[in-house]
């Protein structure tokens, strides 16, 4: 078993990391990995994250850099996390060690709890008894010839830990007579039925899949069926304090031991899939665990790699489930990040087809993967037909195109989508300017008010917030909302009032700041309380009200890691911001120059 990671986010401690970046020279250090060149009184480099034409990549002392190409940005932590695919822990160990400086002793606070340890090594525990069942069934058993059915060789089992519950009641309950029921309870590796009164295994007779989160952790298993009569096809983990199906990818562990930072990874259905392409040279597939594709799952496949292929079966469940993951691909879209689709045949899948037609094959079908802006257009459309020969037909389409395009955060990728539902339509209709989304300062269009429905002594209610346009902006909706479902971390807030210093400086008015200052003022604990400070502002309150998801709150089992990806999702903003207002210093320096030299 891999050592649970003890250094999380939050372990190093804010004042450590200052540290390092006081001490550090940024660019000297960057230069490892760059070719830094002096300009000036700055460093800069050619970007390594986009097609660079000139050095635009600007470093400060500390590390911290800032893209006017890419608009990519952060510390010297995210740089290496970024650009090597390390770890935040890996990150700083390495920068620790570039200064010769120790990392700090333990802090349990920071840790992970007592609980979670308990969970993992029970669970670690579970793996191994898995595997053991696996390596002692008979070379005739069920498990065995199924394995020898689908072509699973040794290698592939060693390599993704496979192994096998036995066809019992009880056979790991009893394996683990001496360990607390209710800690394998919660590991979801045994059930208690209340109604029969009885606990039992649940995985029986089935193989089984230990899924790792990125630090190698056994977090939970997927059991597939070998009785294919038997429902369901597949069993997985419930929600754990270790483990959320939501956020972790199946073979993604697997997938960065073959390469730090791959070149593209493929996306498929299933456990199976994941493992056949791995045994058949193609070790970068991962899969989503019992679940649609969703946000989270983009963001952390992009956290590693520019390219993600979704390669899904050509039947209807999967033409479905690449619609979801369509939805959920085109937040995270950017100029340097793409999302290819690819649909096999019907009747086959990625195991059944790698094994027909050869790697070479399947290759080329993921080399030639149809782009995202091609399949866009492709899944608005019910049929083949693009004549839109309907007044309903075309309207439902603009609709749809409308409601997918307005998630798109980036401007250049969503012109590009309004050219291609363009094309669909005459040259007379000006789908760019339909498509096109509104301009962050531009007032929302508000129809003349009709005053023969309204009371003489009642007012118009503004049709929506400052806070309420902004959401347009999905990384600020997702910022507020993290701290809006995340009161644990409020206390912790207070030895961070420099941060929040710095944000007001450069973001008075926005939402996230407007939060965190009410909470730092009020000393607020409550969800309820901090939407009740602002009762004089009701559309904000009222938004906060929306934005709010409970659901969300309840996943946030980890308060140090919330609190540090909070604080680090304030500091890229804050560097955001603070490299805009200098570019615009810049300019009106440039245009001062120019205004001086024209007058003389």
């Amino acid at each position: 078993m891999a050592e649970p990671a003890t250094n999380r986010t939050g372990y190093f401690g804010r004042e450590f990391l200052d540290q390092l970046t006081q001490r550090i020279d940024g660019p000297a250090f960057l230069s490892r990995f760059l070719k830094v060149e002096k300009s000036g009184d700055r460093y800069r480099a050619v970007c390594p994250f986009h097609k660079d034409s000139k050095p635009s990549f600007y470093i400060r002392n500390d590390g911290s850099f800032y893209c006017f190409g890419c608009q990519k940005n952060g510390s010297v932590f995210n740089f290496l996390m970024e650009h090597n695919g390390d770890s935040f822990p890996d990150a700083v160990k390495e920068v620790a060690q570039f200064l010769g400086v120790p990392l700090p002793e333990r802090r349990g606070g920071n840790e992970l709890t007592e609980e979670q340890r308990a969970l993992l090594d029970v669970l670690d525990k579970s793996a191994s008894f898995f595997r053991q069942q696996l390596e002692q069934a008979g070379r005739d058993s069920t498990v065995k010839r199924y394995l020898q059915k689908r072509g699973i060789d040794r290698t592939a089992v060693a390599r993704f830990q496979i192994g096998f519950a036995p066809n019992s009641w009880t056979g790991l309950k009893d394996h683990f007579s001496d360990t607390s029921e209710q800690l394998l309870i919660d590991a979801d590796v045994l059930v208690n039925n209340t109604e029969r009164n009885s606990i039992y295994d649940r995985y029986r007779n089935r193989l089984i899949f230990p899924i790792r989160n990125r630090q190698g952790n056994v977090v939970g298993f997927g059991g597939r069926v070998l009785d294919e009569d038997v429902e369901p096809k597949y069993l997985n983990t419930k929600q754990t304090k270790v483990f959320s199906k939501s956020r972790e990818l199946y073979g993604m562990f697997e997938a960065l031991q073959s390469a730090r930072r791959p070149e593209r990874l493929i996306l498929v259905e299933g456990y199976m899939d994941v493992v056949a392409l791995a045994q058949n040279g193609i070790p970068n597939a991962v899969a989503a665990l019992g679940t649609a594709s969703n946000d989270a799952h983009f963001q952390t496949m992009f956290w590693f790699t520019n390219e993600v292929v979704c390669c899904f079966d050509g039947d209807d469940a999967g033409r479905t489930a690449a619609k979801r993951a369509l939805e959920s691909a085109l937040a995270a879209l950017t100029d340097e990040k793409s999302v290819k689709f690819v649909f096999l045949p019907d009747g086959e899948d990625p195991d059944s087809f790698v094994r027909a037609n050869g790697t070479k094959t399947f290759q080329d079908l993921i080399d030639n993967a149809q782009h995202v802006a091609d399949y866009f257009v492709d899944t608005l459309l019910e049929t083949n037909d693009r004549s839109f020969s309907s007044i309903e037909q075309k309207a439902k389409f603009v609709d749809r195109a409308k409601a997918l395009i307005r998630g798109v955060k980036h401007d250049s990728f969503r012109a590009i989508l309004a050219q291609e539902v363009a094309r669909c339509f005459p040259d007379d209709v000006n789908m760019e300017q339909l498509l096109a989304p509104a301009s962050p300062d531009q007032e929302p269009f508000v129809p003349p008010f009709d005053e023969s429905h309204m009371d003489e002594r009642q007012e118009p209610e503004p049709v929506v917030s400052q806070f309420g346009r902004s959401l347009e902006n999905i990384k600020t909706k997702q910022r507020v909302s993290t701290l809006l479902c995340a009161p644990r971390i409020w206390g912790s807030l207070s030895i961070h009032r420099d941060l929040l210093r710095r944000l007001t400086n450069v973001a008075k008015d926005h939402p996230m700041t407007r939060v965190w200052s009410a909470i730092d003022r009020h000393r607020l604990t409550t969800v309820d309380g901090l939407i009740a400070s602002f009762q004089d502002d009701k559309l904000f309150a009222r938004d906060l009200n929306e934005i709010y998801d409970s659901s969300n709150a309840q996943a946030m089992e980890d308060p140090e890691e919330t609190l540090q990806q909070f604080l680090d999702s304030v500091e890229s903003f804050i560097t955001t911001e603070e490299a805009e207002v200098e570019r615009k210093t810049q300019r009106k320096r440039l245009s001062r120059a120019r205004d001086d030299k024209e007058g003389t």
